[in-house]
């Protein structure tokens, strides 16, 4: 994989865990996704040592206090513990839940909630090269291409577009 991330999203009842990986040129999205779930599988079999756990621990409590650091960020954190929960949970409540992880518990989890009936995946690809008039090779198609409104939109505007798109998508074929 060209690079391998995950992350989760707290709600009130219920959550969301996610994990994406990209592919390198040239290998496959089928095989970065057996490899992907295999590291899922193994840690629902053979679980994670306390090293691992006390590492997570850590990152995601520097994380939480590093995410603190402007009134933007204090301000979007209210925002969503009210919605999510009704009210703003103190950080060292919060510091305490984290720390209480144990290695046990990811196990559980995983073999609880990441199981492969209940896992949705996903291949976001690029679209397919198609020419356009001038017969200039694209991954933009002015046919299924929609910008809303269009009457915002001249033709003689949405030209330059396809063509400042050209660099992004000779990087998408390479």
């Amino acid at each position: 994989a060209l690079y391998a991330v995950g992350g989760y999203m707290e709600l009130n009842r219920a959550g969301l865990f996610y994990a994406q990986a990209a592919a390198r040129p040239g290998v496959s999205l089928d095989e970065v996704e057996a490899l992907f779930m295999a590291e899922i599988d193994a840690v629902a079999t053979r679980g994670v040592s306390d090293q691992e756990v006390a590492r997570a621990r850590q990152q995601m409590e520097v994380g939480l206090v590093d995410g603190l650091g402007t009134n933007h960020a204090l301000a979007a954190r209210i925002g969503r513990e009210m919605v999510a929960y009704g009210r703003v949970r103190p950080l060292d409540e919060r510091i305490r839940a984290i720390r209480a992880v144990t290695a046990a518990d990811v196990q559980r989890v995983v073999q609880t909630y990441l199981r492969p009936e209940s896992r949705t995946v996903v291949h976001v690809v690029a679209p397919p090269v198609v020419a356009d008039a001038a017969g200039t090779a694209t991954h933009v198609n002015p046919a299924t291409t929609r910008i809303w409104p269009p009457a915002l939109v001249a033709p003689a505007m949405y030209e330059p577009i396809e063509r400042s798109l050209e660099p992004l998508a000779a990087l998408l074929r390479a």
